[in-house]
């Protein structure tokens, strides 16, 4: 063969290979979405498993409470590897509340897109968001990246997405539960730094809502409500399988229970019971221990928990019977109750407490739909407006390393999802 022909082939098939890792590379970062473009998730099988969950995430998963348990991997590539949240973050700068300028921002303009948001704040003080997207029925997961917000479909099967709740890792990956709309499962997603990994969990019970933490080997527990038997149930894995047991009966009117893990590792969970009022139920020994917070058939509605850096559960929460935001705190042996606003606010609340003890909630004015926070800090609680014009109905609250107040939220207004952070004023 004469040397210019060979040249000529040897150019030919450096070309074809440098195509073909073209195409692997969009294939790779596939999922990614912008606010302009369409939904695509590539589908494979995963190369490895993470290390916590090796025994956990499988082709096959074991379910204690009777069904079987599905598992696939779904490979995305968000934009930078992100690091740990915690609802305590040390204060590294004097984050004045009386000083705030809060900067409004689109993390995903679209239509549909931001109902019932999760937030958290990574070590880079760069937020992560799970939402719903309500015109397509899908989960998606998003996230301030090098270039900027990013989105992407998490889990694209239609009916998907209904209650997220994302936490991040030691490693700031995000872990997220939610729940299907059509069939009512549990599914269970983790972000290995390279891939989605997907799983359904306790198959057999038809799931109202679920609420996730994180223990400090980055393990879930799950807070769940069957919605066929009315019953609050948390879910933990014990020797590498996921066992559900009871917490209490309650009305659907119950729905909402967030679950907080104490610093010594407690699980404890905050709930509405319509016959008895605002409940707070703790594992000691292998048994849970209940207490009514707040008595009353109308109060204790849309609760939010927190664990406090001395270990003190803080809960917010609506009374609807007086029409106010309310703060519930458990110190020296005893609950102690408190009004923050009134006026018909309170709803959708979510609440963190720094290491200055100043604790920060977000929530909903009904009355002016606005979005409204409350922090108490000098002794007394400070209110202000920080969003107006039909906004706040779903919130969710986390602070940065510098203490400053970060919340995801949802404008019915505009139909989207809407992000404000706050800042020192110049």
């Amino acid at each position: 063969m004469k040397p210019k022909i060979q040249y000529i082939i040897f150019g030919i098939a450096a070309l074809v290979l440098a195509i073909m890792g073209v195409v692997i590379l969009v294939i790779a970062i596939g999922g990614a979405r912008s606010a302009q473009s369409g939904f695509n998730v590539e589908t494979a099988v995963a190369q490895e498993l993470p290390r916590r969950l090796e025994t956990i995430v499988a082709q096959q998963l074991t379910d204690a409470v009777g069904g079987g348990a599905a598992s696939n991997t779904i490979p995305a590539q968000p934009s930078g590897q992100n690091p740990p949240q915690s609802s305590v973050t040390p204060t590294k700068e004097d984050a004045d509340p009386s000083s705030f300028v809060w900067n409004v921002e689109y993390p995903d303009p679209e239509t549909g897109v931001g109902r019932q948001p999760s937030l958290a704040i990574d070590q880079n003080n760069r937020p992560h968001i799970a939402h719903f997207y309500q015109d397509g029925a899908k989960l998606l997961y998003t996230h301030l990246g090098d270039n900027g917000w990013e989105t992407i479909v998490v889990d694209q099967s239609n009916g998907n997405g209904l209650h997220p709740s994302l936490k991040l890792d030691s490693t700031d990956k995000p872990q997220i539960t939610h729940t299907v709309m059509d069939t009512r499962v549990m599914m269970y997603l983790r972000w290995t730094g390279t891939i989605w990994q997907q799983a359904a969990w306790l198959t057999n019970i038809k799931v109202g809502d679920t609420s996730l933490a994180l223990d400090n080997t980055d393990l879930p527990h799950i807070a769940v409500y069957d919605s066929e038997k009315s019953t609050l149930l948390y879910a933990a894995f014990n020797q590498g399988i996921l066992t559900a047991t009871p917490i209490a009966s309650i009305g659907p009117e119950g729905v909402y229970f967030p679950l907080a893990l104490k610093i010594t590792g407690e699980p404890c969970v905050a709930y509405f019971d319509v016959t008895a009022g605002l409940k707070f139920a703790e594992l000691k020994n292998g048994n849970w221990e209940t207490t009514v917070v707040d008595p009353g058939q109308s109060v204790g509605l849309y609760p939010a928990l927190t664990i406090d850096p001395w270990n003190n559960p803080h809960i917010s929460y609506f009374d609807q019977t007086q029409g106010v935001l309310k703060h519930a705190v458990f110190k020296d042996g005893t609950w102690k109750t408190e009004v923050v606003d009134s006026g018909n606010v309170g709803k959708s609340s979510s609440i963190v407490v720094d290491t200055k003890t100043r604790i920060h909630i977000s929530y909903y004015d009904e009355t002016n739909r606005s979005l409204k926070y409350a922090v108490f800090a000098n002794n007394k609680w400070q209110v202000s407006v920080v969003d107006i014009n039909k906004v706040g109905s779903d919130t969710s609250i986390a602070l940065d390393k510098n203490g400053f107040p970060h919340i995801a939220y949802y404008s019915k207004a505009e139909q989207t999802l809407k992000y404000v952070s706050a800042s020192k004023a110049p």
